[in-house]
């Protein structure tokens, strides 16, 4: 299975026009919903990534990756080297380092909270040096596309990919029962 096939007409094996039974799938608009709808709850070996840089002195705020969804680990390396503790909003406001006059405290950086879209990391102080860092995390896969034919979904887990096209293709169809059934399996 591949993006030619699964975006092809409805005489083409494979196709979500076929499985849907459907001469006027919108299926490129399918597959991109079907998508989006996994990689939001998907987090397996061939999402992961790692990344490396430098928080730089001075800063309160690290800008994530383009394709960032969810952190696994976040560890200061060097000299320095420790874990960056990722703290929900609730808690990391109560452990920001703040002086009296409500100015963020030079230090090392230990915690964050990573929020917004694009994701930012926010630091609980402001760091006082440069601090190289590494960063595990999930990242969303390049969308199938005809520059981009097959991914691990259409290799590892194609009957995944055909459940949430299915899924996605009777939400356009409004036949919201079938779409429900699918949604559960």
């Amino acid at each position: 299975m591949n993006y030619t096939q699964l975006v092809a007409p409805k005489a083409t094996a494979n196709s979500i026009a076929a499985w849907l039974n459907w001469d006027l799938a919108p299926s490129t608009d399918i597959l991109t919903e079907a998508e989006a709808a996994l990689y939001s709850q998907l987090r397996v070996r061939e999402m992961k990534t790692l990344t490396t840089g430098t928080i730089a002195s001075g800063a309160l705020t690290l800008s994530m990756p383009s394709d960032f969804i969810a952190s696994i680990s976040f560890r200061r390396s060097g000299a320095t080297a420790g874990k960056i503790h990722i703290l929900d909003s609730e808690h990391m406001e109560g452990r920001n380092q703040i002086d009296g006059d409500g100015v963020f405290i030079e230090g090392i950086p230990t915690e964050c909270q990573i929020i917004g879209d694009p994701p930012v990391a926010y630091l609980n102080c402001e760091a006082n040096d440069d601090f190289p860092y590494r960063l595990v995390y999930f990242k969303r896969p390049a969308a199938l596309s005809g520059s981009n034919l097959t991914n691990f979904l259409t290799v590892r887990y194609p009957k995944l990919l055909r459940v949430a096209c299915l899924m996605e293709g009777h939400w356009f169809k409004k036949e919201y029962d079938l779409a429900s059934a699918y949604e559960k399996r």
